[in-house]
């Protein structure tokens, strides 16, 4: 009876130790996967590692598994890691923006690489960096790590206090005390990143690269760093007014004629919405939102636009004869003060046949 007892003051260390064992299980599976795809193609270049696209089913069975281990979804499987609708703090979750989400930043990114898009891609707002990571994942399958970087923007501290008045905005004011930045800290979201097989530092020339610091001084700095730093997907997970306004405002400008913005928080934070609207009036922007596609009874969040105005001007050279096809729009998600968006992606797609 002793022993018994005795195991039993034992039993939640097992427990633990055996998640441990399984988390470590799944990173060696993605890094086995990740040192297969690079066996197939990967040359070194100037110190970065470039790779030649693969066969269709070894990068399926990576970006794949590298979506599922990002949500930590192999051993801890949750309905509601398919529209991102919550989080556990427990959970070791790379990223708490679910499946729909993270295959936007993957139809995103695919996008930008078929049309010859430049740029780099940025997250400002990263979390413990899933979303950045499998923004890594879908360019390295492409063989596009290293020509485009990432850039992992976060102050990996929380979100600020609003101190000012002019910052006290609706939900903003008590948004320093959401406990989002549980098991956060840049050395962990680069410890992380490497077990999975990606480049990440927070060095200068890192492809893969962390970014520390508020947006309001750190994104200026990163682009006062080199004149002609060009990005093709912005992606804003920043949450309130200011951080969004001023991701906007510093980056904007650098977004290549073409290129995407994300806005993940513009739905259900209604100060983010307000700043993007702002800008893009301020600006005259009238390229269309679109929200992030989702099913009929998921909770919907993100929306993007594309920084063009003819969505196949791109296109239009001497070698290509181009069809313009227009998708069906006839779906339609109502949100308030009427604000209509589109629900298909794309909104249209170019095909050119030489």
């Amino acid at each position: 009876m002793r022993r018994a007892r005795a195991l039993l003051q034992f039993l939640p260390w097992l427990q633990k130790l055996g998640k441990i064992l399984k988390t470590m299980s799944m990173l060696v599976l993605v890094a086995t996967v990740h040192q297969t795809l690079c066996r197939s193609s990967c040359t070194h270049t100037s110190g970065h590692m470039r790779s030649n696209v693969v066969t269709t089913d070894i990068v399926t069975a990576y970006t794949d598994l590298f979506q599922r281990v990002v949500l930590n979804d192999i051993y801890e499987p949750g309905e509601f890691k398919t529209d991102g609708r919550d989080w556990k703090p427990e959970d070791k979750m790379l990223t708490m923006i679910g499946r729909r989400r993270l295959d936007n930043i993957e139809l995103i990114v695919r996008a930008v690489v078929r049309g010859r898009i430049p740029g780099h891609f940025i997250e400002t707002g990263v979390w413990r960096g899933g979303a950045s990571f499998y923004a890594a994942a879908i360019l390295r399958s492409l063989g596009e790590l290293g020509t485009r970087r990432i850039f992992m923007c976060d102050s990996f501290s929380g979100i600020p206090e609003a101190n000012s008045p002019g910052q006290r905005r609706g939900m903003d004011t008590e948004a320093h005390l959401l406990k989002t930045e549980v098991d956060v800290s840049e050395d962990l979201v680069i410890s992380s990143g490497r077990s999975l097989g990606l480049p990440v530092g927070n060095e200068t020339d890192a492809v893969i690269r962390t970014v520390l610091g508020f947006f309001n001084t750190s994104l200026d700095a990163l682009t006062a760093e080199e004149s002609q730093m060009q990005f093709s997907v912005l992606r804003l997970d920043g949450d309130t007014y200011f951080s969004t306004m001023e991701s906007l405002e510093a980056l904007y400008d650098r977004l290549s004629v073409g290129g995407y913005v994300i806005v993940d928080d513009y739905i259900d934070w209604h100060t983010c919405r307000e700043a993007v609207e702002d800008f893009r009036a301020k600006n005259n922007i009238t390229d269309p939102r679109i929200i992030v596609e989702h099913g009929e009874s998921e909770v919907v969040r993100g929306i993007y636009w594309r920084k063009i105005k003819n969505p196949c001007e791109l296109f239009d050279d001497a070698n290509s004869v181009l069809t313009l096809i227009e998708r069906d729009t006839s779906s339609h998600f109502k949100w308030p003060n009427n604000m209509d968006f589109v629900l298909e992606y794309p909104l249209y797609r170019c095909l050119a046949a030489r």
